[in-house]
């Protein structure tokens, strides 16, 4: 074999070996694309499902919330017999006090829940933040689980306050037992003027919460 022909042979080998380690390389870049293709389709798909899952969490307290508005309505003819004059009882609302107070109780508890997803969900949850006391001239708080504790504790009042009065009624104006006469004292004076107030004010901070479970960082989306 002639120079030449050995000087091809080994350009020839090198010019292959150039090509195949060109190939290589674009092979693997390939693949590490495809990895990190795969990888974000997966996270996304993940973002998706758990936001998805986030929602139908935040549309059950839509669901509590519109409840609690629902049992407010099944007390209001009792406020509103207990404003009038009372010369006969032929607008007596008569209602059955024991299935109210079931389902205030029930709604109530399952409140638990909802507060404690909120307190997960929302990023404006102040963790040891001092509760809101429904005061008049206190603010309303702005991150959602001390709305939905508010909501909760301005239905749960009026409701109570509404039916301990009724039954103190039937007695014909005799004082009630004194534990009647504490648990009023005790409740949020005037607490059906709140309940539309923090019901509104829940309701825009259900929406703020909406918007950031779906754009929230990948981080942080395996949060429960």
């Amino acid at each position: 074999m002639s120079t030449y022909e050995i000087i091809t042979l080994i350009i020839s080998m090198v010019a292959w070996i150039a090509s195949l380690i060109i190939q290589l390389f674009i092979l693997s870049k390939q693949n590490t694309f495809q990895r990190t293709i795969t990888e974000l389709q997966n996270s996304l798909g993940a973002r998706r499902e758990i936001a998805s899952h986030k929602l139908d969490n935040l549309s059950l307290m839509t669901k509590w919330m519109d409840e609690g508005l629902d049992i407010q309505s099944e007390v209001l003819p009792i406020e509103t017999f207990l404003k009038d004059d009372h010369d006969g009882y032929f607008n007596d609302p008569n209602p059955d006090r024991s299935i109210i107070v079931n389902r205030m109780l029930a709604w109530s508890n399952s409140s638990k829940r909802l507060i404690v997803l909120a307190q997960i969900y929302d990023p404006k949850t102040e963790k040891s933040a001092r509760e809101w006391d429904n005061q008049h001239d206190r603010e309303l708080p702005e991150d959602l689980p001390r709305l939905l504790e508010a909501f909760q504790r301005v239905v749960n009042d009026y409701v109570w306050k509404q039916i301990m009065e009724y039954d103190e009624f039937g007695q014909r104006g005799y004082p009630g037992p004194p534990e009647v006469e504490e648990t009023l004292a005790s409740l949020i004076p005037y607490a059906g003027k709140y309940i539309i107030p923090v019901y509104q004010k829940t309701q825009v901070a259900l929406e703020r919460v909406k918007e950031f479970v779906v754009i929230e960082p990948l981080s942080s989306i395996y949060a429960l």
